[in-house]
């Protein structure tokens, strides 16, 4: 299928506005954008951020680069710019998109908690891609396209954790590692408590091992006194599951703590199962 549409000029989606502009909105690149852009990459993203038209102090703002149709989809390039004094993360986006009329087109909800923080005064850049499945695209003009906010955006404050404790004697590359499980894990939102499973094992017993972080996203210590859990295998067939209740598990204030469950013979479900891949549900 070959690609429509050309590049065009810049359409722009304001949440909210208030007076000053902000004159400069610098990139933000995630670690592993980091790992494997090029110097001359970065550089052009940052030169294409400058060229944007300029948004005020108190926004956050969406701007499409351009529209194309490949391979069953419509592809965007997206410019995501905070203009807030405090960070920001996506969680639910409902977007879609206009034709030169201001006629909606098409309609559909993005996750992007994916992109992490959006520091203040800052921009990722990210792709979207479009269903187009009972579009008739044959009388679209793509150089007039503009993206639209379609219903709701859900956006939360989120904050950054940090381990409040680790088992005392534990090698430096261990905790490396767990340090690296965390900052891998998406954003927590203020007020919420968040469990994570980051590691599982299988030992000569037949028991399970899960290792679970959980993080305190409140002002005020909590307490974890019991947790529902289930394992699902490669082929998401559940696997394994109970509930355990737990002693002395308290969370400090915008913390984090690593424990583990151990699910014994009698929590398994099923005889046969694959954990090469595998997924926990708490609930």
């Amino acid at each position: 299928m070959g690609i429509l549409g050309k590049k065009k000029t810049s359409k722009q989606v304001e949440v909210k506005v208030k007076d000053e502009e902000v004159s400069k909105i610098k990139l933000a690149l995630t670690d592993e954008e980091k790992a494997r852009m090029s110097n001359v990459q970065i550089q052009y993203l940052e030169d294409e951020i400058a060229k944007l038209p300029k948004i005020e102090d108190g926004q956050v703002n969406l701007t499409s680069e351009y529209f194309v149709y490949f391979e069953g989809k419509i592809e965007t390039k997206v410019f995501i710019r905070n203009a807030l004094p405090k960070s920001v993360n996506f969680e639910e986006v409902y977007l879609g998109i206009q034709d030169a009329d201001g006629n909606l087109i098409i309609h559909q909800k993005f996750n992007l908690a994916n992109l992490g923080d959006i520091p203040p005064y800052s921009a990722r850049v990210t792709k979207l891609f479009f269903d187009v499945d009972g579009v008739n695209l044959d009388d679209i003009d793509f150089e007039n396209l503009k993206i639209c906010f379609s219903g709701g955006v859900k956006a939360f404050k989120s904050i950054t954790t940090e381990f409040q404790e680790l088992p005392e004697n534990l090698p430096s590359d261990q905790v490396a590692m767990l340090n690296r499980y965390l900052e891998d894990l998406n954003q927590i939102e203020v007020n919420t408590v968040t469990l994570s499973a980051v590691d599982l094992l299988e030992n000569e017993d037949g028991n399970i091992m899960i290792t679970i972080i959980a993080r305190n996203g409140y002002d005020k210590e909590i307490k974890l006194e019991e947790v529902p859990i289930s394992v699902f295998d490669k082929n998401n067939s559940r696997v394994a599951g109970g509930k355990f209740k737990l002693e002395d598990l308290n969370v400090l204030p915008k913390k984090a703590r690593i424990f583990n469950l151990i699910l014994s013979k009698q929590n398994i479900i099923e005889e046969n199962y694959d954990l090469s891949k595998w997924r926990i549900a708490f609930n």
